[in-house]
């Protein structure tokens, strides 16, 4: 445990900030998730809602830090890929 007052304000800020950032990612996950499952359902108008609203998140969480930006790129593709998968068989 810290002793210093300015190192326990530190212990309080990042406790803090490890709780935010952890809900923030299981938000990522789940809207990325919901992208799989409506386009494993072969729903197109679903996917493409849930798609928007992934890209969305992705876009705040890479410019807030949440994660790297090209990790919410390379997420964006590949969700985008196989929401084009979907559209060309439908």
């Amino acid at each position: 445990m810290p002793n210093i007052k300015s190192a326990k304000k530190r212990l309080k800020q990042s406790l803090v900030r490890n709780a935010r950032n952890r809900a923030l990612r299981t938000t990522i996950r789940k809207r990325c998730k919901k992208v799989l499952k409506t386009v494993g359902a072969g729903n197109l108008q679903d996917a493409q809602a849930s798609f928007a609203d992934a890209v969305k998140t992705l876009d705040k969480m890479g410019d807030k830090g949440i994660i790297h930006k090209n990790a919410a790129a390379r997420k964006k593709a590949r969700l985008s890929k196989m929401l084009k998968k979907l559209k060309a068989s439908a």
